[in-house]
């Protein structure tokens, strides 16, 4: 065995056990999950662009500010779209993009999902805002279902999250 061989060799195992110690391996699994689920596909569009898909358009993310552009994500359209089909009546976007400035406004949180076009506050016609946070709760392995009184929150986070559902 030549000294590079020898020297691989005690480096491979070298690694091996500095993968065992601090469980590299799993923390890699999980990093290059991250990497896999982090991307999203966040739109930077005019209120005006039109039709998101088959039942929203961009102007109803547009925050209430008037602001000219939006951000918006479209899992979030996709998951609210598939609420709207399951519940076959229309849903009502109360708040879903919004500028840092008029999250302020509205003593929003500071890492609001609603600021990166991630999250909306919703009402399907005719369904109890335990309904909506029931079925979206189904549907949604991550992200966020927050059940208030008279809307739920749902937002497209990487994380699981529920609050009164």
């Amino acid at each position: 065995m030549c000294i590079r061989d020898r020297y691989y060799k005690v480096v491979t195992i070298i690694e091996k056990k500095l993968a065992k110690a601090y469980n590299i391996d799993n923390a890699k699994r999980m990093q290059d999950r991250r990497k896999e689920t982090a991307m999203k596909n966040i739109m930077f569009i005019k209120a005006d662009y039109g039709n998101l898909s088959n039942h929203f358009k961009a102007k109803e993310f547009q925050c209430k500010d008037k602001s000219e552009y939006l951000l918006v994500c479209k899992e979030l359209v996709t998951i609210l779209e598939t609420i709207r089909n399951h519940f076959n009546a229309p849903v009502i976007i109360n708040s879903g993009y919004r500028t840092p400035s008029w999250n302020s406004k509205v003593n929003g949180t500071s890492n609001s999902y609603h600021c990166k076009g991630m999250a909306a506050d919703i009402v399907v016609k005719g369904r109890s805002s335990r309904e909506v946070a029931e079925y979206a709760d189904k549907i949604m392995e991550q992200g966020s279902v927050i059940r208030y009184t008279n809307f739920v929150h749902v937002d497209v986070r990487e994380e699981r999250y529920r609050k009164g559902v």
